[in-house]
């Protein structure tokens, strides 16, 4: 997006969305809500609109015979991977998702069957959070990881499994991304 205008009317698109969207939370929250900063449509150097073709390699596609989302999953890896790839070059990246997708579409002229996946704001940080802001900021607290995680089927629990103690007690390096590096080292 390197029309101002465009990144101006994307803007719009999210101030109209933010606005709904905090009405929709409780009236003791909504100041705290609209304290966060929760895009950079305007401050970014780079905001890349990130979509999937659903139609693109029809009419059978291989790997989406049976979960037909499987191309909009492979666009959020792809996000992903970009997100590591500038947080590795240190540059900070947001995903605008307070955004209406069909107005979203409309604004940009993205015709249909085509659909936004993401819209990001990429640039320079002045630095990276030790603690999740909405964490910090008392929004929520992070859901205890006997919650989160299952062992062989859903609700499957093992409380003495070594994978979970190491989660419990290393949380810096599961912030780090260290978690599966330290685990798979010889």
């Amino acid at each position: 997006m390197r029309d101002v205008d465009a990144r101006r009317r994307v803007h719009d698109l999210f101030l109209k969305a933010n606005a709904v969207a905090a009405a929709m939370f409780p009236h003791e929250k909504q100041d705290l809500y609209r304290s966060f900063k929760l895009e950079g449509i305007m401050e970014a150097p780079v905001n890349l609109c990130v979509t999937c073709d659903p139609d693109r390699a029809r009419p059978v596609v291989i790997g989406r015979t049976h979960i037909k989302t499987m191309d909009s999953c492979s666009a959020v890896c792809a996000v992903q991977n970009l997100w590591l790839a500038a947080r590795a070059e240190g540059l900070g990246v947001g995903w605008v998702s307070i955004l209406d997708q069909d107005a979203l579409r409309q604004t940009l002229g993205i015709p249909e069957p085509i659909v936004p996946v993401a819209y990001l704001c990429l640039g320079w940080v002045e630095g990276y959070h030790r603690q999740p802001e909405l964490e910090k900021a008392g929004w929520r607290q992070r859901l205890p990881i006997e919650d989160l995680l299952h062992f062989d089927r859903w609700g499957g629990t093992d409380s003495q499994d070594p994978l979970l103690d190491w989660l419990r007690n290393d949380s810096q390096a599961v912030a780090d991304g260290r978690f599966l590096a330290d685990r798979l080292d010889p």
